[in-house]
């Protein structure tokens, strides 16, 4: 409430399913430093970007209020249940705080999460031009929602991949936390940087506070590993999205009218080189 009048929504809620687990989602939220490397050339350069990254505690960690952490690229912070809420300040995002990506990291079944993701922006501030200010550009004009949506997946598709293998590979290798004989998290990873204390501050308040993970109503059974299409937008995303239908059905409706205009013009040209052009879609070669 406090940020409502001072802060504008320029993305609005994203919403997809996501094969990875709910965890697995809070951690990639919580490292910026990703945005160099897994999001190349959109939100970050992984070659010319500033490294190495320092991120220290800004808060003490507790079951109620989660977790914050400030460094060189800004402030992310995790609030339990679900909301992590990042504020970048670096070269490649100089917000100064001015911007706030909050998403809600939702779990539906195991090895599957649906994150809702918002963009909001403080009025009072500018910002530079950088590479990142310039793809979120694309969204942040006067386009309709729907173009934002196809849009989206430019970014969204990087991370599905890595989010997908790095959940199945820790799951593989023994990492099954609410199981008996789990092996620690910690073990399986080599986090050797401060940035990656997000990822290692998390993990311990899953463990500490947060039980472990989630308590599935469900058998905690994952899907056969690479039997899901990670890139599948449309059961992913689309054919649930209100916005995204409404253009599809007009799209689809537009093909229809284009198909009966072509098909009446055929009918009227007179025999010959002309009609057979229009029939066929193109000129007739010979």
């Amino acid at each position: 409430p406090a940020w409502e009048k001072r802060y504008v929504k320029i993305i609005p809620a994203g919403v997809r399913d996501f094969p990875c687990g709910w965890d697995t989602m809070v951690e990639n939220t919580l490292d910026p430093a990703h945005f160099c490397s897994a999001h190349h050339n959109t939100l970050g350069n992984r070659y010319t970007d500033p490294a190495a990254f320092t991120f220290r505690p800004k808060e003490n960690t507790t079951a109620e209020s989660g977790l914050g952490l400030r460094g060189d690229m800004g402030v992310v912070e995790f609030r339990p249940p679900c909301l992590v809420r990042y504020l970048p300040d670096y070269a490649g995002m100089p917000f100064q705080g001015s911007l706030v990506i909050g998403t809600y990291c939702v779990p539906t079944r195991p090895g599957w999460v649906r994150p809702l993701a918002v963009v909001l922006q403080d009025n009072d501030t500018g910002t530079d031009s950088t590479l990142a200010v310039r793809a979120l550009s694309v969204f942040m004009g006067p386009v309709p929602v729907w173009f934002q949506h196809v849009m989206a997946p430019i970014v969204v598709h990087q991370d599905c991949g890595l989010l997908y293998y790095q959940h199945r590979n820790l799951h593989d290798n023994g990492y099954r936390p609410r199981q008996d004989g789990s092996i620690p998290f910690e073990k399986l990873v080599h986090c050797p940087s401060t940035v990656d204390r997000g990822v290692t501050t998390f993990r311990r308040w899953l463990r500490e506070h947060g039980g472990d993970g989630i308590p599935w109503a469900c058998d905690d059974v994952l899907d056969a590993k690479d039997s899901v299409d990670i890139y599948d937008t449309w059961n992913a995303h689309t054919k649930n999205c209100q916005h995204c239908m409404v253009a599809y059905r007009n799209l689809e409706a537009l093909k229809g009218v284009c198909i009966g205009l072509s098909s009446s013009a055929a009918f009227f040209l007179p025999e010959g080189v002309e009609r057979i052009e229009v029939a066929g879609g193109g000129p007739v070669i010979g």
